[in-house]
């Protein structure tokens, strides 16, 4: 038995070092949907990302990756076709990081050194954190919307004579949180060690606040105990186009629709690298 034992501890690193590990860089772009987004795709608000992944080949049929990703997304209401959203006036700009772990399934099995085996379609859904932070400028300053607190987060006041909801959230959203990723991709081998593939992916979000953009206008006395008069602009920012006073019925009227959350999506290619040694040829 202790032989055995001994026997199967000195293979694993042969068969570690015989698997299918895979190295590269993702390039391509990212962007958004939610409150200040009309639709899923708005050429406007493309951006360039980048990323690079690890990958281990379990089978043929499946692998697990994990990445690591960086890009932008914004939305503008100035983009937008409809005229009551122009009129919100409202835009966002934030930095994208997200670590993830993906398992993959390829379709029609991929192999990099057989012929066969050479393309597949694949698709995957996993785990992943992403970070991020709204910003916008106002009076040429750019401002963190979060610390803000622009619907009102972490305020006692008590709307409900003027509202249907009671009271604000305690405390302002996590700008670190879960996501998961799933998307839709083709693998193809390019050369005895290089794999090209190109991927559509989204990740579903657990917040609204992606874009700072979620509930209603609240009451500027609701600022003096958060975020001030700043605070009370950024919210508010209809009468910087009207050049107007915003009318009091208008003033606790929805700023958004909470009862969706916020995506943001990466579309690109990657390149990786396969370090797969000439005697262990096999899969």
């Amino acid at each position: 038995m202790k032989k055995i034992l001994l026997s199967l501890a000195l293979s694993i690193p042969f068969f570690a070092y015989c698997q299918k590990w895979e190295v590269g860089v993702f390039a391509g772009t990212s962007h958004y949907n939610g409150d200040l987004s009309e639709g899923v795709f708005m050429p406007k608000t493309l951006h360039p990302a980048v990323g690079g992944i690890i990958r281990y080949n379990i089978n043929y049929k499946w692998s697990i990756r994990a990445g690591g990703y960086y890009g932008t997304v914004s939305g503008n209401d100035a983009y937008a076709t409809d005229e009551k959203r122009r009129a919100r006036n409202l835009n966002f700009t934030s930095p994208i990081t997200e670590l993830s772990v993906i398992p993959e399934f390829h379709f029609s099995g991929y192999k990099i050194r057989h012929g066969r085996y050479r393309f597949s379609p694949f698709a995957y859904a996993g785990i992943g954190i992403f970070k991020f932070n709204p910003q916008t400028v106002l009076d040429g300053t750019t401002w963190n919307l979060q610390q803000m607190r622009t619907e009102g987060q972490g305020s006692t006041f008590n709307q409900q004579d003027e509202q249907k909801n009671a009271g604000y959230p305690q405390q302002p959203y996590a700008l670190t949180q879960v996501c998961i990723p799933m998307g839709l991709g083709i693998k193809y081998a390019i050369g005895r060690n290089i794999n090209f593939t190109f991927e559509v992916s989204a990740r579903k979000l657990f917040t609204d606040y992606l874009d700072d953009v979620s509930h209603w206008y609240v009451p500027e006395k609701v600022f003096y105990q958060t975020s001030g008069d700043y605070g009370y602009r950024l919210m508010d920012r209809r009468s910087e186009l009207s050049g107007k006073d915003v009318p009091a019925e208008d003033k606790i009227a929805p700023r958004g629709n909470s009862t969706t959350n916020d995506w943001y999506y990466f579309t690109g290619i990657t390149l990786t690298y396969t370090f797969f040694p000439p005697s262990c040829f096999k899969f």
